[in-house]
């Protein structure tokens, strides 16, 4: 049985747009007969839209202070979505790819200990964590959903 990536409860249905499993409190039925998720077909607020693209550009405090970006993203899911699930949806991947992205960082770092052949890696990965980070404001912006590369396992944890 699959969960609700939102609320981890039994899923009824999925959306007919992204394909997300849905529990009874993110499903959206439409007279026609289809199903959809709450942040499909319906017009995201300007506060709304603020709030997750500002949840992805936590990301770049983190440049200055590690794992701040994360707690920005922890602090706006717990206190700023509220019922928003379009905002909710946006902190609960913006926070799990910014814990697997400093994850990977660590490793790299620890790894280049002894071996500098690691070295050429960490820019890449910095330029890959800094494009995702916008791609998802700009995206949230939009109004649309964003998932990140590598975390959509991780996101219904």
């Amino acid at each position: 049985m699959e969960h609700c990536l939102l609320h981890l409860q039994l899923a009824h249905a999925h959306c007919q747009i992204c394909g997300r499993p849905l529990c009874g409190s993110c499903l959206v039925v439409e007279e026609v007969g289809g199903s959809r998720c709450a942040t499909h077909g319906v017009e995201v607020g300007e506060r709304e839209r603020f709030l997750a693209s500002a949840v992805h550009l936590c990301a770049l405090l983190n440049f200055f202070l590690p794992l701040v970006g994360s707690t920005g993203a922890m602090v706006a899911l717990w206190y700023l979505a509220g019922p928003s699930p379009f905002v909710s949806s946006h902190t609960r991947e913006a926070m799990s790819f910014q814990l697997l992205y400093f994850a990977l960082l660590l490793s790299l770092l620890w790894g280049l200990v002894g071996h500098l052949y690691c070295l050429p890696l960490i820019p890449l990965l910095i330029l890959l964590g800094l494009g995702c980070s916008l791609v998802g404001a700009r995206r949230a912006w939009e109004g649309e959903r964003y998932s990140y590369p590598l975390t959509s396992w991780l996101v219904g944890i």
